[in-house]
């Protein structure tokens, strides 16, 4: 027990342990885990925030690797050490170590415990960065603000076809955002000739769809008409 009475940290021998594919930390150079980073992945990083947390606070999060893809989670951290390194003027980062023969940044990586295939390591690598929303009210088009648009929905449909969808994602999630991303309320709701229609001293729109693609439409609609002022258009 701890001073405050609280059990300590103790780890358990690994020869009275039943391992199940367990992963090990290996140590490789920065520059090294650059080319294993996950190829594909459309996930956006705020690369300075990165920066100025793992400055602040050493790295603690281990980046993953899998053989199917690469670095599956982590690839921004990895991102950002392999910035810090080219600019120079960083001290090494706690949780670190430095190459003694040449001076370069090594960082810890997990191995092991790869995915069973390659569309599953891909859906793990989603659901690694979106079920840190789960839990509070984010919808699958907030989640889908962390993700470069076109690539997301790209690997979600590939992912579908094989049904290896992520525990994040499913399949009315991907109907709705596939929905969202191609609506055009031009030509979508208004028609291809607005100006037309809007001679009429009432403009009505009828729009068929499921419930919850209401609210990014009506959304839309709105944001058409108050950038176009002079259409003279009210909505009630």
């Amino acid at each position: 027990m701890t001073e405050e009475g609280k059990p300590g940290l103790r780890a358990l021998p690994t020869d009275q342990l039943d391992l199940r594919d367990a992963p090990q930390l290996i140590w490789i150079r920065v520059k090294d885990a650059v080319r294993l980073l996950w190829k594909e992945n459309p996930k956006l990083h705020d690369i300075g925030s990165v920066v100025s947390s793992i400055s602040r606070h050493g790295f603690q999060e281990i980046p993953k690797y899998d053989k199917h893809i690469g670095i599956k989670a982590g690839n921004g951290r990895v991102e950002a050490l392999a910035w810090m390194e080219s600019q120079g003027g960083y001290d090494l980062p706690r949780g670190l170590a430095l190459f003694t023969k040449t001076g370069e940044w090594v960082m810890p990586l997990l191995i092991g415990t790869d995915a069973k295939s390659r569309d599953l390591a891909r859906s793990y690598a989603i659901d690694s960065n979106n079920l840190t929303l789960g839990g509070g009210d984010f919808t699958a088009l907030d989640a889908m603000r962390l993700w470069d648009q076109q690539g997301y929905l790209r690997i979600l449909a590939s992912l579908a076809k094989k049904g290896q969808l992520p525990e994040s994602v499913d399949g009315d999630d991907l109907d709705y955002l596939s929905f969202v991303s191609n609506f055009n309320p031009l030509e979508d709701v208004f028609g291809l000739d607005v100006s037309d229609a809007l001679q009429d001293e009432v403009l009505t729109i009828s729009v068929s769809m499921p419930p919850k693609n209401f609210e990014p439409v009506v959304t839309a609609i709105r944001q058409l008409v108050e950038e176009n002022p002079e259409w003279g258009v009210k909505i009630r």
